[in-house]
This record gives structure tokens, C-alpha cells and sequence, in this order.
């Protein structure tokens, strides 16, 4: 890395490389996404209960892809201890989400099928979601 200084180098390693991405344009059509409508995390027991959900929804039909993964640590420190002594445990993991980015892909079910599935995952998110058919997504 010729022209880089050490302090870059460093900070380009701690930089965050989502290998979650999925861009719409290599999407099949013909599939349903959940997309956020506003910012806020999502901790790692709240993405899989509405996976379960739309699971459960669909019989063990059609494909489903999740789109965000939680990457991130989450701490906490135990109730009534004093402030001080370092970070707090691990808790488990979050992601970050915007508004626009999809959460989770439904494949190879009815539109009927996938919406009502899609509405049973929106009800386990601490945050506002839609359902939008994948063909919209190629704009």
C-alpha cells in the first residue's frame, strides 16, 4: 500500500465489509422482499423469530434468503454495579439498518402467500418494514 500511512492502513482493516450485500440487480423476479422504512438495529433473536415466522407462514414452501446479518457486538453491564471497571459483557450481536435496505428475499410462493407471511415476519421487528415485490427493486 504505497502512499498509505500506518494510522490508514489500520482503520482500513477495522472498516466493516458487509458480505451481506445483495444487490437488486442480481435478483430472479418474481420473488417478494421485506424492506425497512426507517432506521434502527436489530439484535440477532429478533431476525431469527421473524425468519421463523415466515417459515412457519409458508409450510416449507418456496426459498428464503435473509439480506442483514448481525455482525455487531452488543455489551451490557449487570444492573446495580457501579459505574467504572471496564466494558460490560457480551449480550449478543446487532446490525445496523436504513430505510430502503431489504431485510429478507421470498421466493417461489403466491403473492397472497408471501404477504401474509411477510406481514407475520413485519410483527416480530421493533421497526417499521413493507413488503415489495423484487420486479420494483430493479429501478
Amino acid at each position: 500500500m504505497v502512499g498509505f500511512s500506518p494510522l490508514r492502513r489500520i482503520h482500513a482493516k477495522r472498516r466493516s465489509r458487509s458480505l451481506a450485500r445483495i444487490a437488486p440487480t442480481s435478483l430472479p423476479v418474481g420473488g417478494y422482499a421485506l424492506l425497512a422504512t426507517a432506521y434502527g438495529r436489530l439484535v440477532q433473536p429478533q431476525l431469527e423469530a421473524a425468519r421463523k415466522a415466515v417459515r412457519r407462514r409458508l409450510r416449507r414452501q418456496g426459498r428464503i434468503q435473509l439480506s442483514v446479518f448481525a455482525r455487531f457486538p452488543l455489551t451490557r453491564k449487570p444492573l446495580q454495579s457501579r459505574m467504572g471497571r471496564g466494558k460490560g459483557r457480551s449480550a449478543g450481536q446487532f446490525c445496523w439498518v436504513r430505510p430502503g435496505q431489504p431485510l429478507l428475499f421470498l421466493w417461489g410462493v403466491s403473492a397472497s402467500r408471501a404477504r401474509f407471511s411477510l406481514a407475520s415476519a413485519a410483527a416480530k421487528l421493533p421497526l417499521s418494514v413493507r413488503a415489495a415485490p423484487i420486479r420494483s427493486l430493479r429501478a
